[in-house]
């Protein structure tokens, strides 16, 4: 069986009261009876590669709109909080906030059966014993607990920065005018459609997934002058529905940003949301500029904007090359005298969401003070 860590995210706790947690351990749901196998699972669009049949005796459940492991644990363990034991019996599902219509979830057969096989004594006994348990440390005040730092979507449109003209070869052309207006337009959101000015003869074919992509500007360096890249906003996320020789009809799934004539597509690629520690967020992490570490320029702020705080995204001039990966920390610093170390001081810090070979896109996490285009960074440890 695969081995999963699993995280609980600060926000889901920091609001509940000491009270409201007690409550939840003494006045569970009775779990809802599970359909058993054999069943034999409906082809269906996932992204996974989902089971296509159900043991004899494997109690399971069919993902519908709106599920989500918490409540599916609720239901059917009678405890939300056991999430990760249905995640850990699904090898399958490759990321727990993602789980799609028509996929079968498999229930762990422990968990049910030792509900099924508590009496009112035994649960008596066990909420006596809850009741006088100490309490440890509460989950979000261990500053060395890893948490999400964005949200699949927040990542997904943080954009990047690219050193050289991708390949925009599939465009948008048009959008489907609403109600059968004459007047042409310009933007599309989500729900909206594309038309695109490549079919089949480019390989395209119905039912794929892109990215919807803008080239928004040129970088500069901020010390040199050189042109340096190209800064690229992710505007949405598009589903081919018909396709022709020379050109396609597409659906925009999501959209992050409104969606102009003229943005080009390219595959969809996964992608994770960052994990840092909590004293990144709380403390900034390791703000210290000593030592042999990486260190380059922020060198654009989102939206072309002219100072960053926190939320705020930041393109630097350090990449793989330079050793970063998505989730490395970056202290944004700013140097008084350049010929006197001494008057460094630490901005702020930022987490990688995106990277490149010579340049990544990192969010702002924590601030002393707003971050400039031309301020340093340097790899925290």
């Amino acid at each position: 069986m695969t081995t999963r860590k699993i995280f609980t995210s600060p926000l889901a706790l920091a609001g509940l009261s000491l009270a409201t947690l007690v409550g939840a351990q003494t006045d569970k749901p009775a779990p809802e009876p599970a359909k058993v196998g054999p069943f034999e699972v409906a082809p269906h669009w996932s992204r996974y590669d989902y089971p296509k049949s159900i043991g004899e005796g494997q109690a399971y459940h069919i993902v519908v709109k709106g599920d989500t492991l918490w409540d599916i644990s609720g239901r059917y363990l009678g405890n939300p909080y056991l999430w990760p034991q249905i995640w850990e019996a699904n090898a399958y599902v490759k990321k727990a906030r993602l789980i799609y219509p028509g996929d079968p979830i498999f229930l762990p057969s422990v968990q049910m059966a030792a509900a099924a096989a508590a009496t009112p004594e035994t649960a008596e006994a066990a909420t006596a014993a809850k009741a006088i348990e100490p309490l440890g440390t509460p989950e979000w005040l261990d500053m060395d607990a890893l948490i999400n730092v964005a949200s699949i979507d927040t990542v997904r449109y943080a954009g990047y920065i690219s050193a050289s003209i991708e390949d925009e070869t599939i465009k948008v052309k048009a959008m489907e005018a609403q109600n059968g207006s004459p007047l042409e337009k310009v933007t599309a959101g989500t729900l909206e459609y594309l038309y695109l000015d490549r079919g089949a003869n480019s390989g395209i074919k119905a039912g794929d997934l892109y990215l919807v992509n803008r080239r928004a500007r040129t970088i500069k360096h901020p010390v040199t002058g050189k042109k340096v890249g190209y800064r690229i906003d992710t505007t949405g996320i598009a589903r081919i529905l018909l396709v022709g020789e020379t050109s396609a009809r597409a659906v925009v799934e999501s959209a992050g940003r409104d969606i102009r004539v003229g943005d080009y597509l390219r595959p969809i690629t996964e992608i994770e949301s960052p994990l840092v520690k909590r004293r990144v967020v709380v403390e900034g992490g390791d703000l210290s500029m000593e030592g042999p570490r990486s260190t380059g320029y922020v060198v654009d702020i989102d939206d072309d904007g002219i100072s960053a705080a926190n939320g705020v995204t930041v393109g630097v001039d350090v990449g793989t090359g330079a050793g970063i990966a998505v989730g490395k920390v970056i202290t944004v610093f700013r140097q008084g005298d350049k010929r006197d170390p001494v008057t460094k001081r630490a901005l702020g810090a930022a987490v990688v969401v995106a990277v490149r070979e010579n340049f990544s896109v990192a969010r702002m996490i924590y601030t002393r003070e707003e971050v400039n285009v031309g301020d340093r960074v340097i790899v925290q440890p």
